[in-house]
């Protein structure tokens, strides 16, 4: 088993709070969409100019080796393979912005957050503004029909796949170890707003994603069969009232799921069975980052006119899922960058509680944790891991009904789990040489 390396003998300098409330106001702006909301707040562009500045600072304080964390690698691999779409595809104004929404990412998220949040106060600080944002978007959807408050989680899908990736990190800050009684009851509050929220949006992606996710908790819990007389009591509970707690069209909407004459699924369907030509056609590198809904038009007019969808054609429409965005998008190789860094992020997750595992059975029965680990912490970070293999499992299983795979959700997610994966490294140098 390998495990990340720690950060050598680099030493960061002190870094001021100041870098911290940008990297905290670039979160805030990024998910809450107060710019859309205030236009004259748009006009200014504060979050390029907050970019700007995170980039700034973190030449001044991160750590170049940084620039070798395999998440990175690969993130910035991707962005690459966006790039490249430049030079072949009809439309490449699409692939220089997709290009560029990754680089985003790596720079105002994922680099900062390996930079300044190195230990699991900082952690705990990021995730906690993160959980906040995303009550936000919950609240407005909940008062606004499912919809989010702008950008790219205006859409009721979009939003509640959002809110399904948050899910799991205010659960884990719910049962953060040794926090305040009242301070657990107002996560475990904000966990259920989002819940809520995702289930206003009466999206159908956006159930699977919570099945998704509640699966994936449940696989990674320590005490399972508590959990599962949780679940019986709820189930027993929770039947009856559904039908007068849940709006009556998000249950239909839901039972539709499998109806073979539903509009919506003979929609995606035929997306999808065109992204799928698409790939064929374009098997290494694909037709180029977001060019599939500039590209459809072309491979309708090789069907027969019956199979037109409507009878029309279908220029602008995107494919309506994670992965038939993807494969005809970026090819094989998109597939095998993309694949990578899924696998690296539930590895993260994965690995602190397996490392934590693995110091429990070398030390002694019985023997208290190294004092350089406190045990509060190591028990944040178990769940913080937990956390972060649920969350991605929410994102491929919401994902797989919404092109959003140059939306920030993702990648905002591989910051969190290089970031769980460093500081994890850096406090288990015993256990992580030893494995």
């Amino acid at each position: 088993m390998s495990l990340p390396a720690a950060r050598g003998r680099f030493t960061p300098p002190a870094i001021p709070k100041s870098v911290y409330f940008l990297l905290g106001l670039f979160l805030v702006l990024e998910y809450t969409r107060v710019p859309s909301l205030i236009p004259v707040l748009g006009m200014l562009r504060l979050q390029l100019f907050l970019l700007l500045l995170l980039l700034i600072c973190w030449f001044k304080y991160g750590n170049r080796a940084d620039l070798g964390n395999p998440i990175v690698k690969f993130v910035m691999a991707f962005g690459v393979l966006c790039g490249l779409g430049i030079l072949y595809t009809p439309n490449t104004r699409a692939a220089f912005n997709m290009m560029t929404n990754i680089f985003t990412y790596t720079a105002a998220i994922i680099l900062p957050l390996l930079a300044f949040v190195t230990d699991v106060a900082r952690l705990k600080w990021f995730l906690r503004l993160f959980v906040l944002s995303n009550t936000f978007i919950a609240l407005w959807a909940l008062t606004h029909a499912g919809q989010g408050p702008g950008g790219f989680i205006s859409d009721e899908n979009d939003c509640a796949l959002v809110l399904n990736v948050a899910l799991p990190f205010a659960a884990a800050l719910a049962g953060w170890p040794e926090e305040k009684t009242s301070r657990k009851i107002f996560w475990l509050s904000c966990t259920f707003l989002i819940l809520a929220g995702s289930v206003s949006t009466m999206s159908r992606g956006g159930f699977l994603g919570i099945v998704a996710c509640g699966a994936a908790a449940f696989w990674y819990s320590r005490n399972k069969l508590k959990i599962i007389g949780m679940m019986m009591l709820m189930i027993v509970i929770g039947v009856p009232l559904a039908p007068h707690v849940l709006p009556a069209k998000y249950i239909a909407e839901i039972e539709s799921i499998d109806d073979p004459s539903d509009g919506t699924r003979q929609n995606r369907l035929y997306f999808w069975k065109l992204g799928w030509i698409m790939y064929k056609q374009n098997p290494v590198l694909g037709v180029g980052a977001g060019n599939y809904p500039w590209t459809v038009p072309e491979y309708e007019r090789r069907l027969p006119p019956e199979e037109l969808f409507r009878g029309r054609y279908s220029g602008g429409r995107p494919a309506h899922s994670l992965y038939f965005t993807l494969l005809p998008e970026l090819g094989t190789v998109g597939v095998i960058i993309f694949g990578t860094l899924v696998w690296r992020v539930i590895q993260s997750g994965r690995r602190v509680r397996l490392v934590r595992v693995l110091d429990r059975v070398r030390r002694p029965r019985g023997a208290a944790p190294p004092p350089t680990v406190p045990a509060s912490d190591d028990l944040a970070l178990d769940m913080v891991g937990r956390a972060v293999v649920a969350s991605c499992v929410a994102y491929l299983g919401t994902g797989a009904f919404i092109s959003v795979l140059y939306y920030p959700s993702f990648w905002h997610l591989c910051g969190i789990a290089a970031a769980v994966g460093a500081i994890h490294a850096a406090r288990t140098p015993r256990v992580a040489k030893s494995s």
